[in-house]
């Protein structure tokens, strides 16, 4: 029975059974993107992870499978072998790996960043440079630096730079900490 103001009963309300088939190929989806991601780890880290035998089978046979609709059928399969635990564990793996990838670049950006103030700056960066990292090795890293600046406009300018740039590399590598 229909109520006048356009409101059905409370018995004509539909709730909602579940996630909705957006939801759930949405959710599908990012299984198939993990199941992807583990296939491309390194057999060693996969190890780590301690998988089940059915789907450390069907990791170990995914790795070989280059054709492309065949490999995106086996990921389909290995996404809907992957339960909870094995997510979450992955999840934390390939997080911790993008964590130390970041760190790695942001590392990269600050030597470029010191290669660049060295030639631009000189001596007045350098003594900085030095202060921050007192192990470092002076006398090389000047040297260089005066080589580099020297080079700027020759040929000789990018290998110039290049061994200035390693030279930061080592001399932060020595006194660079183990991650915790």
């Amino acid at each position: 029975m229909r109520r006048l103001d356009g409101v059905p009963p409370e018995s004509e309300v539909l709730e909602p059974e579940g996630p909705s088939k957006s939801d759930r190929k949405r959710e599908h989806k990012a299984l198939q993107l993990l199941a992807r991601r583990l296939l491309e780890l390194p057999p060693g880290k996969a190890a780590g992870l301690s998988l089940d035998e059915a789907l450390a089978e069907a990791v170990r046979v995914g790795r070989g499978i280059k054709a492309s609709s065949a490999r995106q059928r086996h990921i389909r399969h290995v996404a809907n072998l992957l339960d909870e635990d094995v997510v979450s564990r992955l999840t934390a793996l390939l997080d911790g790996d993008s964590a130390a990838h970041a760190r790695e670049v942001a590392r990269f950006h600050a030597l470029e960043r010191w290669r660049d103030r060295l030639l631009a700056e000189g001596d007045a960066a350098l003594t900085e440079f030095l202060d921050e990292h007192p192990g470092a090795d002076a006398a090389a890293l000047r040297t260089a630096m005066r080589q580099a600046r020297k080079d700027i406009g020759t040929p000789r300018a990018a290998a110039s730079a290049r061994k200035l740039f390693q030279l930061l590399k080592q001399s932060l590598g020595e006194m660079r900490q183990p991650p915790p």
